[in-house]
């Protein structure tokens, strides 16, 4: 019982966090459009490339698993947050930007995919769960605003932001 609620709590942060870091690569995406002049053509591009990275995380949530261990899998894949951020508020090089949304996607899709299984399989009623993970969720895309706006008052400009991120 204490294992499996503490294992719901973990799934339940770390999808608020999600929450967070997912709605703020519209605003990041903003800032880099500003700071280094990408057309609209280039930031959409870095978001679509995003979504590939997140189908591809359905694939490989769904095999690496039995290979390596659910701890293994979210270990691997959900460090794309950080890498992908990290590389965000480092550099105007298209390449590294356009694999730092690559792997900032995939990151988001295995921690969709393996919340929902973690929260689910440790959740004395499933549906209520599932509404409170996605509420989490809910709770993390509206502060990340709020967050970015602050980051943005202290005068040091998208670059602490963009380092707080990762």
């Amino acid at each position: 019982e204490l294992v499996q609620k503490k294992q719901r709590n973990t799934g339940l942060f770390t999808f608020f966090i999600s929450g967070i870091r997912v709605i703020s690569a519209g605003v990041v995406v903003s800032l880099l459009q500003e700071k280094y002049g990408f057309a609209y053509s280039m930031t959409g591009t870095l978001l679509s490339l995003m979504s590939i990275g997140n189908l591809i995380a359905g694939f490989a949530t769904g095999i690496l698993p039995a290979r390596i261990g659910m701890k293994g899998t979210m270990a691997v894949l959900t460090v794309g947050y950080f890498l992908g951020y990290l590389a965000m508020a480092f550099t105007g090089n298209l390449a590294v930007l356009s694999l730092a949304f690559f792997i900032v996607g995939i990151a988001k899709g295995s921690t969709i995919n393996c919340c929902t299984i973690l929260v689910g399989n440790n959740s004395k009623d499933r549906t209520k769960g599932m509404n409170i993970m996605h509420g989490c969720y809910a709770v993390g895309a509206l502060l990340c605003p709020f967050l970015i706006a602050g980051a943005l008052k202290t005068g040091a400009g998208p670059q602490i932001f963009l380092s707080a991120c990762g």
